[in-house]
Parts: structure tokens; sequence; C-alpha cells
């Protein structure tokens, strides 16, 4: 009766998170939403390749352990919760994460060269 309980219960938990798993994956693939990653300091003895990222959008943050593959997600409202997310999920979000952090360097990167390029024409030396 136990074993039965906790596998229904291991089941159900599994089927929300993959339905939140989605739902964050929306929310970060949407380009209209403005979406703040912050890459996180490492420890002492870290690997430079070993990263975590706190990622800021909407009323929601998700923290991603690079270390120990950990992963919360917050939401900040009047019922502010917070929950911890299976790590088999950690490797997808994280690649999720990169591809806006890229696409926002890259965004800051684009709007200076346009501020430099517009700069130099006003000064008439292009």
């Amino acid at each position: 009766m136990l074993n039965s309980k906790l596998k229904n219960l291991k089941e159900e938990i599994q089927s929300f998170e993959k339905e939140l798993l989605k739902k964050i994956e929306s929310d970060l693939e949407n380009l209209n939403i403005e979406v703040n990653v912050i890459e996180l300091k490492r420890g002492h003895g870290i690997p430079k390749n070993v990263k975590s990222y706190e990622v800021h959008y909407l009323n929601k943050c998700l923290i991603l352990n690079g270390t120990n593959k950990g992963i919360t997600f917050k939401v900040k409202s009047k019922s502010c919760y917070e929950i911890e997310i299976s790590e088999e999920f950690h490797t997808k979000l994280s690649l999720l994460v990169r591809k806006r952090q890229c696409i926002s360097k890259m965004e800051n990167k684009l709007d200076l060269l346009k501020n430099l390029l517009l700069e130099e024409m006003n000064k008439g030396n292009i």
C-alpha cells in the first residue's frame, strides 16, 4: 500500500514538473518577454565550465545551480512560493538560458555598433 502510494505521488509530481517545464520553456523562448540573466559567481575551487544562473522574468525567478544541478523556481506574487524542480531538467533549461543570454549580449553589441556608426556618420568621418 505504501509503495503504490509513493509510486503514484512520484508519477503525479513528474507529470506536473513536465507541465511546469513546458511553461518555463515557453516563457524563455518568447522574445517578447524581457528576461534578465545573471551569471552567478563561482565558489572557490569550482571549475570554469560549471556555471550557475539566476533568471528573472515576469514575476518569476529561476535559479540553476551548476554545482549540484539544482533548480529552484520562485514566483513573486501575493502568495509567493518557491519549489525545487528535478535536476533531470537542468541541462535543457541551462541551454535555453545560455541562448537568451547570448541573444541579449548580441542585441547589446548591435545597439552599440549602430550608435557608434551613427555617431561617426554625424561627425562626417564616414
